[in-house]
């Protein structure tokens, strides 16, 4: 293992040292990421380096399959291609959003590898900027909050500062006043910008609401005052990891976009089986509910 990590880290020197700021690559365990991270640490400095971490089948992963992000997508897919499956929650996406966001958040987690929360730490105490970049919504905070303190997470350590911190959500950028947001017209025509959803960021966590995490992360490196010299962003959806490395590719911060795979196993086999599980689940958290 350490051998195949050794070649990795080669392999992303190599390209930075040609010229190409932005690299996409797969880790199977967070200890590539803590080494990437620790690399370019020793590179341009501690100080220098953001690490952006996906929360979701990343830093945690659901007890239980009812209420992850597998059991989303599913019912996001089931109401695309079988809005009348008996097995579908809610009528509409926005209703499934709804739902999503009281369950999710209240559901019980556990680190996805055991030594991730030691991993962070480790990259704290080397003065390395680090803050969680989830597609959860601002509504979710509390129990998001909840989820990462309950496993030992701690992300007030070391955030990325920024201008007028504030808890309450707002609008990571304006149509047409790209530049007032640290984007440019040709990146808000390119990547098909339309009206933003309200956004949170505090205690070092970043809720973009399914927005473009490229995109986002531009908007709060835009209102820090630190100077970012390289980033490491690990996330376990290819999207996320193309659109930061999209994102960032003209840019003069080196970015490092890992797609982290230690989860892929669990979804498969959550989209190859039954949902029966998940179906029950579901029923019998409409029942407590209903319960005076």
């Amino acid at each position: 293992m350490k051998k195949i990590i050794s070649k990795l880290l080669f392999f992303i020197s190599f390209f930075f040292f040609i010229g190409v700021n932005a690299a996409t690559l797969t880790a199977q365990h967070f200890k590539a990421i803590q080494d990437q991270a620790l690399q370019l640490a020793h590179q341009v400095g501690p100080t220098h380096v953001l690490v952006a971490l996906d929360m979701d089948n990343t830093l945690l992963t659901a007890n239980h399959d009812f209420g992850s992000p597998q059991w989303y997508d599913w019912q996001t897919q089931l109401l695309k291609n079988d809005p009348h499956s008996p097995e579908l929650v809610a009528p509409t996406q926005d209703a499934l959003i709804r739902i999503s966001t009281v369950v999710t958040q209240n559901i019980r987690m556990h680190p996805t590898e055991s030594d991730i929360p030691a991993s962070v730490k480790t990259l704290q105490q080397q003065g390395i900027k680090v803050i969680v970049i989830t597609a959860r919504n601002a509504d979710m905070r509390p129990g998001t909050e909840n989820q990462l303190e309950r496993n030992a997470f701690d992300f007030q350590r070391t955030p990325l500062p920024v201008a007028f911190p504030t808890p309450s959500p707002y609008l990571p950028y304006q149509i047409n006043q790209w530049k007032k947001f640290g984007l440019s017209s040709a990146e808000a025509k390119t990547l098909n910008l339309s009206s933003p959803r309200w956004v949170s960021y505090w205690k070092g966590i970043f809720m973009v609401a399914g927005q473009n995490k490229g995109v986002m992360l531009q908007t709060l490196l835009h209102r820090s005052p630190t100077v970012i010299r390289a980033i490491v962003f690990a996330d376990d959806q290819q999207k996320n990891v193309n659109d930061m490395e999209q994102a960032f590719r003209s840019s003069s911060i080196r970015v490092v976009s890992i797609r982290y795979s230690y989860d892929d196993n669990a979804v498969k086999t959550f989209d190859y089986n039954r949902k029966t599980q998940v179906d029950h689940a579901w029923k019998r958290y409409v029942q407590q509910l209903s319960q005076p």
